[in-house]
């Protein structure tokens, strides 16, 4: 059963409560993300992130990871653009002394100036760009949505080298707070007493007023990155609908047949008929007020140029529609993904905290699977036609720039 509460500091409550399950998992989306690091301090964020997590409430950097094992908890952070993500999953007759080791680590992390020099490296780690593939996906990202949004959230070397361990308190302060904040729960958990407790640990937190955010800007100035290597590895990038939208089931749907599994027309066409490639994939990505799609190849130098071309062929083709056969894929392909989704606690926090951020509501199982069953041919098909792809960036990788 779902179950939502707003406190008046604006921090929400989400859970969907399932008595019959012996696990619990809990998320944290606070509302500081990348896209809050300043100009020339790329990774702050991440540095607030490290830093948190040595230490929280009266518990010291080792205390405070033993009492995580202590109650059995798989935990994971993200630093995502547009917040901070911190999600712990364990047995649910631990959940309410999970509850209140995340609540110190939330609202008292003790930032152990001591500690900074350990943690600086720790992150340094993240920023080595030994791996074509990872960079461009990276610097693709940037270029698509802009510095602000688009950077990578582990920052840059020489940004990260000239952090202080001032910048990240000021940073802590500046940013976190309780207007905002996203907290979902999922599992076996009593709503009445999960309410009472997070009311008791967040309810005295004061909200704040921050400054706004730049908007994304999307760009489509091509870029080469000369890199020596046998491989050559292309992006492309261009606009869909963000998540929010009315119609973004069609558009994405649409976009899917490219590149949704092995069956995809990017798989069969460029790698099975052609081998032009070793691997091609396509994802749909969304931030509040913008939406791109993905496409990333690795092929040999000397491919490139025709593998490009093949790519693009395909894009351009896509106005013609898709097949039901795909339809019908996909809409299989979607079930399975709903099912897994509902067996998992953490795969259920993830998805009603997407929803409450990008739509201010949670969706039920119902509806996400009407959704789906009322994807028709010919809405995608004229979706498609009336939509066709006109502005893509292209990034690449490798020895050399393909040649257009």
């Amino acid at each position: 059963m779902f179950h939502h509460h707003t406190f008046s500091n604006g921090l929400t409550l989400l859970a969907e409560t399932f008595p019959q399950r012996k696990s619990f998992s809990l998320l944290h989306l606070c509302p500081m993300g990348s896209a809050q690091d300043p100009p020339h301090q790329e990774g702050l964020a991440a540095m607030v992130c490290e830093m948190m997590l040595r230490g929280a409430g009266k518990r010291k950097n080792r205390n405070f990871l033993e009492a995580m094992d202590a109650l059995g908890i798989r935990r994971s952070e993200v630093v995502y653009p547009f917040g901070m993500e911190f999600q712990g999953s364990l047995l649910a007759e631990n959940w309410e002394g999970a509850v209140h080791l995340y609540a110190d680590l939330i609202r008292e992390p003790r930032f152990p100036q001591e500690e900074w020099e350990a943690a600086l490296q720790t992150q340094l780690q993240e920023v080595i760009d030994e791996d074509p593939a990872e960079y461009l996906i990276k610097s693709l990202r940037e270029r698509f949505y802009g510095t602000v949004w688009g950077h990578d959230a582990d920052g840059k070397r020489e940004d990260l080298l000239s952090l202080a361990w001032e910048d990240v308190v000021a940073h802590y302060r500046k940013w976190f707070r309780p207007n905002g904040m996203i907290l979902a729960v999922s599992g076996n958990v009593e709503w009445e007493r999960l309410q009472m407790v997070v009311e008791e640990r967040y309810g005295d937190w004061k909200p704040l007023d921050v400054p706004p955010t730049e908007p994304p800007r999307l760009g489509w100035k091509p870029f080469h990155q000369r890199w020596d290597s046998e491989q050559t590895h292309l992006g492309l990038a261009w606009e869909t609908l963000p998540f929010s939208h009315p119609d973004r089931w069609t558009a994405w749907a649409g976009f899917s047949v490219l590149g949704d599994g092995m069956g995809g027309r990017f798989y069969n066409e460029i790698r099975e008929k052609r081998g032009l490639c070793y691997s091609v994939e396509v994802s749909c990505h969304s931030l509040k007020e913008k939406g791109g799609v993905f496409c990333l190849m690795a092929t040999r130098p000397e491919m490139a140029a025709r593998g490009l071309d093949l790519l693009l062929t395909e894009i351009e083709y896509l106005r013609h529609g898709i097949t039901n056969d795909e339809l019908m894929a996909l809409k299989a392909r979607s079930r399975s993904s709903l099912v897994r989704l509902q067996e998992s606690s953490a795969g259920w926090c993830q998805r009603m905290t997407q929803d409450w951020y990008h739509l201010g509501r949670v969706r039920s199982p119902q509806e996400i699977l009407q959704q789906v069953e009322n994807l028709t041919l010919s809405g995608i098909n004229d979706y498609l036609a009336s939509h066709p792809v006109s502005s893509i960036l292209l990034a690449t990788c490798g020895p050399a720039p393909i040649p257009r």
